[in-house]
């Protein structure tokens, strides 16, 4: 059975095509939804079915001659490309979409509930597709080192790149010092908040934390193209300079993306005027990314305590989520905030047995399953919880 390490080669010397992002509950259809098939960005269908990228017609589709799935010994060959794009062809349409459909149910992988949250490598060439999924943190870890930058829910990642405004903040000016160094997570967050407190609708948290975080990544690449375009126009001298600066990318990618969630969070729990620390120390060492009120009250309170909580952030929580499990010895509760859309039921279950709370945007709850949306706790909901503390 092939490794990653080899498909990852083999995908390198045949020239690919790639795409990389983190599998939702809509595409492993663990939410029931009658809407079918994985969710793709336009970006893909134009690169690699750009015949039904129209609007002549209702529903083009195209399928592809074959789907690999070598770590599982499995081919596929009616999967399909569909252009849902009813919104601009009829007077009730509302869809606008683009979905890979005709996976064979349960038989297929990428319908496996198990595998919501699971990082997903899809290569693609003249009408055939490998696809990997990552079974593990170490096999994610490697995937995310090829790409060179870690893969987020609902923020795929292509081996091709496309200008777009979209990936810019319109009339944003980076701060001249911000072209000679670098600036902190911190400063980056700071001037997305500027920006999140023009005049508009009154958010809630959890949609506050979303458009927060959606302007502190386009002022990340703002900057970050700042800095390399022009060492990329002047070419290198060897390839060791070129890979010092691939490096460099890649790590400053990793450092923004594990801490821009926290910073985010810390940002709204600020905002809405909540008593929290970060990073306290617990036990044996142990430090839960935030406790409620505080670290002294959490000391001083008796074992077990309902007077206390603490808060872990993590982007994806498929594999990580038991890290929280143990991070306060008394609270038989932990709360766990994640952008992952969608956990299975036998995931949640564990969970709950284990005692940790999920905690989720808003906007988010539609991708789990409708058993479990009842028991899942908003960001806004979570902090009226820690009021009464």
């Amino acid at each position: 059975m092939q490794n990653l390490s080899r498909w990852i080669e083999l995908c390198e010397s045949r020239g690919y095509h790639w795409i990389a992002k983190r599998l939702s509950g809509n595409d492993t259809g663990l939410t029931g939804s009658h809407v079918s098939g994985m969710y793709l960005p336009e970006k893909f269908f134009r690169k690699c079915f750009p015949k039904i990228v129209t609007h002549e017609r209702l529903n083009p589709k195209e399928s592809f001659t074959e789907v690999k799935f070598p770590q599982f010994e499995l081919k596929l060959s009616g999967v399909t490309a569909t252009y849902y794009n009813n919104k601009h062809l009829t007077t009730n349409g509302t869809r606008d979409e683009f979905r890979l459909t005709k996976w064979e149910g349960r038989k297929s992988p990428v319908q496996d509930p198990e595998n919501t949250g699971a990082l997903l490598l899809l290569a693609f060439l003249d009408g055939y597709a490998n696809i990997w999924i990552c079974q593990n943190p170490d096999e994610e870890a490697e995937a995310e080192g090829w790409i060179g930058s870690p893969v987020e829910p609902k923020s795929p990642v292509f081996s091709w790149s496309e200008s777009s405004e979209a990936d810019y903040v319109e009339t944003l000016e980076i701060p001249d010092e911000w072209r000679i160094a670098f600036p902190t997570g911190l400063q980056i967050f700071e001037l997305a908040e500027l920006l999140c407190q023009r005049p508009g609708p009154q958010k809630t948290p959890d949609e506050h934390l979303l458009r927060l975080r959606e302007l502190e990544f386009k002022i990340f690449k703002n900057v970050e193209n700042s800095h390399i375009l022009p060492k990329i126009s002047s070419g290198f001298l060897d390839v060791d300079s070129f890979l010092s600066l691939a490096n460099s990318v890649t790590n400053r990618r990793k450092s923004r993306s594990g801490k821009s969630l926290e910073l985010g969070l810390e940002h709204i729990f600020r905002s809405e005027e909540v008593l929290f620390e970060s990073q306290p120390e617990t036990e044996n060492k142990k430090r839960p990314d935030f406790i409620f009120p505080s670290i002294e009250s959490y000391h001083n309170a008796p074992t077990p305590t309902n007077n206390c909580a603490i808060l872990a952030a993590k982007t994806c929580c498929k594999d990580r989520w038991r890290q929280v499990a143990d991070e306060a010895d008394k609270l038989t509760i932990k709360h766990l905030f994640t952008l992952q859309e969608g956990v299975s039921a036998n995931q949640f279950t564990q969970m709950q047995k284990s005692g940790v709370q999920l905690v989720i945007p808003e906007p988010n709850r539609k991708s789990f399953p409708k058993e479990i949306r009842s028991k899942l706790l908003s960001l806004t909901e979570f902090i009226s919880f820690t009021r009464k503390l």
